[in-house]
């Protein structure tokens, strides 16, 4: 009796697993498409007609890549081999490594738009949850927060230039510190929740950071794009016309270099 119980309550766990990630995969999906939906007049302004530049790629991979990787997140636990329980390890390692690189690369450009950044062999129960952590996300987590720390510092150490008006430092402060405000609240939920359950599910640690970090890194950029639309029109910055002068501008303040000290 124990025995049947026992294997009742392990089902009904598994299959609460696998409706909350479907769950998550849509609701993810539709937050992106929404944001999508809102900003696409902006984007074809600021971005479409602008010329080619690494800005305007980072931009794109990030708006692009995310939606292409939510869509097949949905698409594999809606009607894949993840919409019911996995019994192979291999496909489980497929697909981690698959969150694990896309949500790595889209956290990298958005560490490059703030100018400053792998799978490893566990094992993982039937709905490719890990049976235990890896020791090194724990060093993985705190380098990412040591990071950010610094990039929080070195954004402080220049607020002074957003209090002098200047529209371009304003909004470098501004996007700034909504940004790292951001990275560090999901470091503070996802990083004791790793270590608290002993490993990682790939709807809350993957999902969740691929579509908020696509929509800051998209946010950054376009805010620069919409800035330099603004003094361009407005005739107010002579040094400022060219979006490309202005994107260098944008990460040479974030980058807090002394040629940053020297035109203050």
């Amino acid at each position: 009796m124990d025995s049947l119980s026992m294997n009742a309550t392990e089902e009904a766990s598994i299959l609460q697993s696998l409706r909350l990630r479907k769950q998550l995969a849509l609701a993810m999906l539709s937050v992106l498409l929404y944001e999508y939906a809102v900003t696409c007049k902006n984007e074809y302004r600021h971005i479409w007609r602008k010329p080619f530049n690494v800005v305007l790629g980072i931009y794109l991979f990030s708006r692009y890549f995310a939606l292409t990787f939510q869509v097949v997140n949905t698409l594999l636990v809606l009607i894949g081999p993840l919409s019911e329980p996995v019994t192979s390890e291999r496909t489980c390692s497929v697909w981690i490594a698959f969150q694990v690189a896309s949500t790595t690369s889209l956290v990298m450009a958005l560490d490059i738009i703030l100018m400053l950044r792998r799978i490893f062999k566990v094992r993982y129960n039937s709905v490719c949850e890990p049976l235990h952590m890896h020791p090194s996300f724990k060093y993985l987590g705190v380098a990412g927060g040591v990071l950010h720390i610094w990039l929080a510092i070195l954004t402080a150490a220049k607020w002074n230039l957003a209090k002098m008006g200047i529209p371009v430092a304003k909004l470098v402060a501004r996007d700034s510190a909504w940004t790292i405000t951001l990275v560090f609240v999901l470091l503070a939920f996802l990083f004791p929740y790793s270590i608290r359950s002993n490993g990682a599910k790939a709807e809350i640690n993957f999902m969740c950071p691929t579509t908020l970090i696509s929509i800051a890194t998209c946010r950054v950029i376009m805010n620069m794009r919409t800035l330099a639309f603004q003094e361009e029109t407005a005739n107010a910055t002579a040094g400022l016309r060219s979006t490309d002068d202005l994107d260098m501008i944008y990460l040479e303040q974030l980058n807090v270099t002394d040629w940053v000290n020297g035109a203050s």
